[in-house]
């Protein structure tokens, strides 16, 4: 379990100095892929993502089954924390970055949007399926517009669908993605970065592949996960082929052996929607934001 002092938590309006300033000229709601299909490979600028490893650091509480959030936590100044978070984000000339910086800033951005939501509304988040919705029937809170990234309104399943998956095309992207369940494929507490988004992305997407509730192998067929078969088509030219040998390249051990004998993927596929809120413990349950000390992610 990772503890954190709210009260060490620096004003994230700062960080906003370190940055390139870039000055844009953009037209308002232009096709959301191809705004952001451009990129520019020698910038070398770089978004600070510390305070998105101090917010997941701050809320998670570790299992060795599967980590919950504390979203209890996120009251007066820690989520202002998380909003100034975002509103950095919001200003960073994203379109004038190079791929990879520009894919941890997506991921970062569509998992700290999720996190605030769910922070927001904790008691409606308990059932998260209607909310979130698929790729193909989004739900409310996915579809409505809850950021402007260089003047342009985003929905998360904006981000997800129509930058992520559209721009990247890369089966990992999916396994970035914080949706609140257990049926995720993100989990840990730290933010992604340039240098490392791709390994990040390979470790999740093998933690993932190699449990039976994603990939249940039965004799000749194999179950795959919804978060699969709902990337069907965009990330797999909706081939079964394509995306069992994708499952095959990151198992290991007992599943990459049970692998071996598969033929088709079953059109069955599961999705666990049990959210992953961790309850607050009695003494813990109401903060005031005006407590002398601040928050402390201690117990």
């Amino acid at each position: 379990m990772y503890h954190f002092n709210i009260k060490k938590f620096p004003v994230i309006g700062l960080l906003a100095l370190c940055f390139l300033t870039i000055n844009l000229t953009v037209t308002a709601q232009e096709n959301v892929h191809s705004r952001w299909a451009v990129n520019v490979p020698e910038e070398a600028s770089t978004v600070n993502h510390t305070p998105m490893t101090t917010i997941l650091g701050f809320i998670t509480e570790s299992s060795n089954k599967q980590d919950t959030y504390s979203y209890y936590k996120l009251q007066g100044r820690a989520l202002k924390y998380v909003k100034q978070y975002k509103t950095y984000l919001s200003n960073i000339p994203v379109s004038q970055l190079n791929k990879d910086e520009q894919l941890a800033f997506w991921l970062n951005l569509h998992n700290v949007l999720v996190i605030e939501k769910i922070a927001e509304n904790t008691k409606k988040a308990k059932r998260l399926k209607n909310r979130r919705g698929t790729p193909t029937d989004v739900g409310k809170w996915w579809s409505e517009k809850v950021i402007a990234v260089e003047t342009i309104s985003l929905s998360i399943n904006d981000i997800e669908q129509q930058v992520l998956i559209q721009n990247w095309a890369d089966p990992l992207v999916i396994y970035g993605l914080f949706y609140g369940v257990k049926g995720q494929g993100f989990s840990g507490y730290e933010a992604f970065t340039r240098k490392k988004v791709y390994k990040q992305l390979a470790t999740l997407a093998t933690s993932f592949l190699n449990k039976e509730k994603n990939v249940d192998v039965r004799k000749s067929e194999v179950r795959l996960s919804s978060l699969l078969v709902w990337n069907k088509a965009t990330l797999f030219n909706d081939d079964d082929q394509k995306m069992l040998t994708h499952v095959r390249k990151y198992a290991t051990g007992t599943m990459q052996a049970e692998l071996l004998n598969v033929k088709s993927v079953s059109k069955k596929h599961k999705f666990d929607w049990k959210n992953l809120i961790f309850s607050a413990p009695r003494n813990q349950q109401s903060f005031s934001s005006g407590s002398s000390g601040g928050y402390k992610g201690g117990s």
